[in-house]
């Protein structure tokens, strides 16, 4: 009888012990997962910039200030300015794009005082080339966006479109060049960028190259030799340890344009992403996956 009894309660426990088992499996199966909210988009930008302003160049961004300007139309890319606080002059620069999703990813960035989309260039380009015959207003005297538009199909065919009847100019955003195209030849289909740095606080540059800045029409390597075999990123940084000078160069516009640009370093964030360092006018980090499928190096 004590045995009956015994083993009574023990087959009690157990089933106890199972029911709290599924018990805690359904709950677990049915409670909604504690997601963290994503950052804003002005956090996102302080994240990058507290990052960038450790690396060499960007030292001045430790006191700087921001401001947002629309790239469209149709897209979804935003460019950053930074100014100094303490001088007000324009120190660098970063776009970023969203996904579908809307998350934030680093497009590019670059430091120093020829950011892209820089108004002063723009009027430098007006002031010292034939533009100043044809009595084109001043920037100052007018709004902007009356007569001027940002165009960023792809960070090395990024143009302002100036239009002023009954002349429409189209400039090169970071250099201040003026092109000699129309509007067929831009490319209305902006390139996947799929490989860009999403926002993170985490995120941090692991390695980073630096090299001196050299001319690419002193040594025309990139006319006259065959390209270096470039197809990943041990490609190029491999490349770029062994080749004294290395020239990246893509025909743009619909190759009306071929464009040879000093490659000048590097910087490899933790998650892998790699940006290639370029000399235009100062230094522009733009994405390796941007380039390499479209250009050489050389």
């Amino acid at each position: 009888m004590l045995k009956s009894i015994r083993l009574f309660m023990i087959l009690v426990l157990l089933l106890c012990f199972v029911i709290n088992i599924n018990h805690s499996m359904v709950s677990y199966a049915t409670t909604t997962p504690n997601v963290k909210p994503q950052e804003t988009f002005e956090q996102n930008i302080n994240n990058w910039i507290k990052t960038l302003k450790l690396q060499e160049g960007f030292h001045e961004w430790e006191y700087a200030s921001w401001k947002s300007y629309a790239l469209g139309p149709g897209t979804h890319n935003r460019l950053i300015i930074l100014l100094s606080k303490k001088t007000k002059q324009e120190i660098g620069y970063l776009v970023v794009g969203a996904d579908s999703k809307g998350n934030y990813k680093l497009v590019e960035y670059g430091a120093g005082e020829y950011p892209l989309f820089s108004l002063n260039t723009l009027q430098t380009t007006f002031d010292v080339t034939y533009l100043k015959d044809l009595n084109i207003p001043e920037i100052k005297d007018l709004e902007i966006e009356q007569f001027v538009e940002r165009i960023y199909p792809n960070a090395l065919e990024a143009v302002w479109k100036v239009s002023i009847e009954p002349y429409t100019f189209y400039i090169d955003a970071k250099s201040g060049e003026i092109y000699p195209i129309d509007s067929d030849s831009i490319n209305k289909t902006p390139r996947e960028i799929n490989y860009t740095l999403y926002a993170g606080t985490t995120s941090y540059i692991q390695h980073s190259l630096e090299k001196e800045i050299f001319d690419p029409f002193e040594k025309l390597k990139w006319v006259s030799n065959d390209p270096q075999l470039v197809n990943s990123y041990e490609d190029f940084q491999k490349t770029l340890l062994n080749e004294e000078e290395v020239t990246y160069t893509e025909k743009l516009f619909e190759q009306a344009v071929r464009m040879p640009l000093a490659v000048i370093g590097y910087h490899q964030w933790n998650e892998g992403q790699l940006y290639i360092a370029l000399d235009q006018n100062g230094v522009r980090y733009i994405h390796f996956m941007s380039l390499y499928p479209y250009g050489q190096f050389f």
